[in-house]
């Protein structure tokens, strides 16, 4: 493993160290690590998401009427609201 060092102003000291003790890591290089590996998933996401949108539009579209047009944003919505409450946030979502 390679080792890095990483300067940070106090008050972001301070978050990492509570940011560690709330999440339950063992030490604040842990704690950067899952940070990285997250980023790095996201990463990776969003380039499958490319490729497959890519893939898409070379493909002949299907058409889709407008009820599934609000299905598809009606289950878009649940999961975006979903995902803030498990993440501590809270989200309004405006009728379409």
């Amino acid at each position: 493993m390679t080792v890095m060092n990483l300067s940070l102003p106090e008050e972001l000291k301070a978050f990492v160290d509570a940011q560690v003790e709330k999440a339950g890591f063992t030490t604040p290089e842990e704690y950067v690590r899952a940070l990285l590996d997250e980023a790095r998933e996201r990463e990776d996401h969003r380039r499958d998401v490319r490729a497959k949108l890519l893939e898409a539009v070379e493909d002949d579209p299907i058409p889709m009427s407008d009820d599934e047009w609000d299905q598809v944003r009606a289950n878009a919505d649940r999961r975006a609201l979903a995902r803030w409450e498990n993440e501590g946030g809270a989200l309004a979502i405006q009728g379409r």
